[in-house]
């Protein structure tokens, strides 16, 4: 141990995304996309001397997630937005469709919520998936990465497959082959008459069929978080305060490490915007 003395202490930890022992249950279906240095030791210091906190639990929800490793993820957004303008549909493991691919992503979420191991599967023709790896690569998955989850063929995580008839490919990842041929049927009826009649999606994003002849593809789509938004309790000087509300004498919080900023969810940019915003007047405030 090293003690070292001043007059304050400004925590900038990050969040506790990585340590499942400060995350609630209802995101054991979830995988964490972000850095694994987020275990929360900055948030348990300040409570052993009396820190509250708030919002515990909230996360940053995002669609599009492949577990590349346990419980870890890789996004596929840019790939996976990119199917929707050719032929790409999300299915359940009863060849259902279960929501508008285009709708927001909190929507997608809460359905691979409902399933039992939160995932659901982008299915693609060749040329949709043409449209996927020219889109995913250079953010964080390379051709290569792609090439070896489809070579796994479906035989452990992430769940890619790669086959020559739709019947095959849903074996590969235990989809049901007839419900998978009927939705596919049903929504290329939705491609003909320009109207998704079960959930709405915008007949610009339903340009093409889902071609008649293979090679099929098929990748997981599981719920993920980019960070938690819940910490510790803070005022508008960024002073953390205690369970009794009384600012802790020299101790301040910025970035992930303090809660309540972003509410229950977060828009993009918002995380940049609260890490250096905090930063700063905190740093105002301790150098007055």
């Amino acid at each position: 141990p090293v003690e070292v003395k001043a007059k304050a202490v400004l925590l900038a930890t990050g969040s506790y995304g990585a340590n499942k022992e400060m995350l609630p249950e209802s995101l054991d279906k979830f995988v964490f996309y972000g850095a694994q240095l987020a275990q929360g030791e900055g948030q348990k210091m300040a409570q052993d001397i009396g820190a509250d906190v708030v919002n515990q639990g909230y996360v940053e929800l995002f669609e599009n997630g492949v577990e590349w490793k346990p419980g870890i993820a890789k996004s596929t957004y840019n790939g996976s937005m990119a199917t929707w303008d050719v032929s790409g549909i999300l299915v359940d493991r009863a060849g259902n469709r279960v929501v508008n691919e285009r709708s927001a992503g909190i929507n997608i979420v809460k359905e691979m919520e409902k399933q039992e191991d939160g995932r659901l599967f982008l299915i693609m023709d060749a040329d949709t998936y043409k449209a996927f790896e020219d889109n995913v690569a250079g953010y964080g998955i390379t051709k290569k990465m792609l090439d070896d989850w489809i070579a796994t063929d479906g035989a452990k995580i992430p769940y890619f497959a790669k086959a020559d008839s739709l019947e095959e490919l849903a074996k590969k990842v235990k989809i049901d082959p007839e419900g998978l041929k009927k939705t596919v049927e049903r929504y290329n009826g939705f491609v003909a008459n320009k109207k998704d009649e079960d959930f709405g999606r915008d007949p610009n994003y339903m340009k093409a069929k889902i071609s008649e002849n293979g090679p099929y593809y098929v990748v997981e789509q599981l719920p993920r978080y980019a960070t938690t938004l819940g910490g510790l309790k803070i005022d508008n000087q960024l002073r953390v305060i205690n369970k009794e509300g009384k600012a802790i004498e020299g101790l301040f919080a910025s970035g992930d490490v303090a809660g309540g900023a972003r509410g229950d969810d977060s828009i993009p940019g918002a995380d940049f915007g609260w890490a250096v915003t905090s930063g700063y007047e905190a740093g105002r405030t301790i150098s007055d």
